[in-house]
């Protein structure tokens, strides 16, 4: 089964590069030869509110509803919504016949969306007794909700994993789908890594880069 070579028969990509493959490979392109293209977008707008920085590798124009419509997607967070789509795009153009008891989602991610499983937490404490929160919030909260909508959106039954990887998340992902490939697990599986952009991990990542600065006084 080890010798058994992997195809990759669709890609999905939505990044800060843009949508689609082609989008990215010319900003990696452009970044090689020292061009300015594809650089930092300006976020400071998207979100209302003090951010560390106002520059950020963004897809700031991403709306989920005008991939997918409103129907199902009211509840989605920004990490499931990219995830969803990129899928769909993947699974379209693979042309997937197989059925679906036998396709796979495996998302690598660092721990989903931190934004989501704030907010939820911060709605325990705020809301009156019994801290009553809006039950749409609960699947966004946790790690795997992302793999979970991809499967439920697209009718997929078989192998979900989510792989906590952080910043090399992607890699954990693939070798977890060619794991599950070769072990005849599935026949086909939906596999990569997403990570949202909003101001809870913008302000993680740089309290984080602060604490590992040292300090001289």
């Amino acid at each position: 089964m080890s010798g058994h070579r992997l195809a990759v028969t669709g890609w999905g990509v939505l990044s800060g590069a843009g949508e689609g493959i082609e989008s990215l490979v010319e900003h990696v392109g452009a970044d090689r030869t020292g061009s300015s293209a594809g650089g930092p977008r300006d976020v400071g707008k998207m979100f209302g509110e003090p951010l560390p920085t106002d520059r950020a590798h963004a897809l700031p124009d991403f709306d989920v509803r005008s991939h997918l419509g409103r129907k199902g997607t009211s509840n989605y967070d920004r990490t499931t919504a990219l995830a969803v789509v990129a899928s769909g795009e993947a699974l379209r153009e693979a042309g997937e016949s197989a059925s679906p008891d036998r396709v796979g989602v495996v998302v690598g991610t660092t721990l989903g969306s931190f934004r989501a499983a704030g907010e939820f937490s911060r709605e325990t404490l705020i809301r009156d007794r019994p801290h009553h929160v809006a039950p749409g919030r609960i699947p966004s909260s946790v790690m795997n909700g992302a793999a979970g909508q991809t499967a439920i959106r697209y009718g997929l039954h078989g192998v979900n994993a989510t792989i906590a990887g952080g910043a090399i998340g992607f890699f954990g992902a693939l070798r977890y789908a060619a794991t599950v490939l070769r072990r005849g697990y599935v026949d086909t599986i939906v596999a990569g890594a997403v990570e949202e952009l909003s101001p809870h991990r913008m302000w993680q990542g740089a309290l984080s880069r602060a604490r590992r600065t040292p300090t001289i006084g």
